[in-house]
């Protein structure tokens, strides 16, 4: 009989832990970005929130992402090695302005789903896009879209639940045979642009907002079409600093549970100065599918921590794809940002990685 082989997280997940000690493990950055605004109508800000992947079909890593200058698009990248990135131009596949020659829609958070099963060869790719709610397309090789004929697209309306806030990170989990997703959740009114505006002569908000917050919520569907939730399953606890609220999360199935990165957003209540109004990725793991979320006890342990003020992913770090897998190696792929949140106006960012060995999360060594 085979041994089963459980990832360890935390002391918790074991029976005995007197003279063990646990330590978690950070990946190693690749260093500079691999993809970077570099078209004309990019206007040098690029963004990972959403996929990238060694796609099984084409045997090529492929990568949908954001870019909100002039305009909202998902835009299109390939690579072979997924270190160096080409930008095709998808022309017949566009949607929108021909100039922006590798956009294939309008929209932002393209996350992509392939399913090599699928009996239509249009059902081979599913790309959940948000434009202010979750729509779902449809492709059979991932540059040509079109809109699911599904009777209720959008598939997750805002008033959906407890009231869907923004970026639902969907996946597949094949074990449950359900599309789960998490996605930020606004309790009270969402604060306007205008009233979130920074100040930083006063360093403090123009406007503070009225009693909104952020939370996570959980929402699943058996065929990605009708959706249940999204219901609230995760907050920032009393461990967490100050001015912390969870921003986003990306999770996958990874043996008997579900890992997640969570990224926090700290505001300007955070006591320490260098941590305000930055956004940083953590891990998280669940072991009943994605209801209840666990974190290190040592919250301020960041998973990819930020670079130094000033670099190009010093002031805030995004994530919203699942691990890459390259022979024993993970790729967790994610955005940098240069400057903080609420001031990044102009601000110079890229998508890089970095890489740990598969499967290894938590160190154990013994006394």
């Amino acid at each position: 009989m085979k041994e089963k082989i459980i990832p360890f997280y935390e002391p918790a997940d074991l029976d005995v832990v007197d003279g063990l000690t646990f330590k978690p493990y950070q990946p190693v950055k690749h260093g500079e970005p691999v993809l970077t605004g570099d078209l004309p109508d990019e206007d040098g800000g690029v963004h990972l929130t959403g996929t990238v992947m060694l796609d099984p079909l084409s045997g090529k890593f492929r990568m949908w992402y954001s870019c909100t200058k002039p305009s909202t698009y998902a835009r299109y990248a390939e690579s072979d090695d997924g270190i160096q990135w080409e930008k095709p131009n998808v022309a017949e596949a566009r949607w929108v302005d021909p100039t922006c020659r590798n956009a294939v829609m309008e929209g932002k958070c393209p996350v992509v789903i392939v399913d090599e099963e699928a009996d239509d060869p249009m059902d081979r790719y599913r790309m959940f896009i948000w434009h202010g709610r979750m729509d779902l397309f449809r492709s059979k090789d991932g540059y040509v879209w079109e809109r699911h004929p599904a009777r209720w697209n959008p598939v997750w309306p805002l008033e959906a639940g407890e009231g869907l806030g923004e970026v639902p990170v969907p996946f597949w989990d094949p074990v449950r045979r359900d599309y789960i997703a998490m996605a930020r959740i606004w309790t009270g009114p969402r604060p306007k642009g205008h009233e979130r505006s920074w100040d930083p002569k006063h360093k403090e908000y123009a406007k503070p907002s009225s009693g909104s917050l952020r939370m996570v919520g959980r929402g699943s569907s058996p065929d990605g079409i009708f959706w249940t939730g999204p219901d609230i399953i995760y907050n920032c606890d009393n461990l967490d600093p100050l001015g912390s609220q969870p921003y986003k999360c990306a999770a996958w199935r990874y043996g008997d549970r579900h890992i997640g990165l969570i990224q926090i957003i700290h505001d300007i209540r955070h006591p320490d100065e260098s941590l305000q109004n930055t956004l940083r990725l953590y891990l998280a793991w669940s072991t009943d599918g994605c209801y209840t979320w666990n974190r290190l006890h040592d919250r301020l342990h960041e998973f990819i921590p930020l670079g130094v003020d000033g670099s190009w992913d010093g002031g805030m770090i995004s994530q919203s794809s699942r691990f890459t897998e390259v022979g024993d190696e993970w790729r967790c792929y994610y955005s940098g940002h240069k400057q903080r949140h609420v001031i990044s106006d102009g601000d110079f960012n890229g998508i890089s990685f970095a890489t740990m060995p598969k499967g290894r999360l938590i160190g154990v060594t013994a006394d």
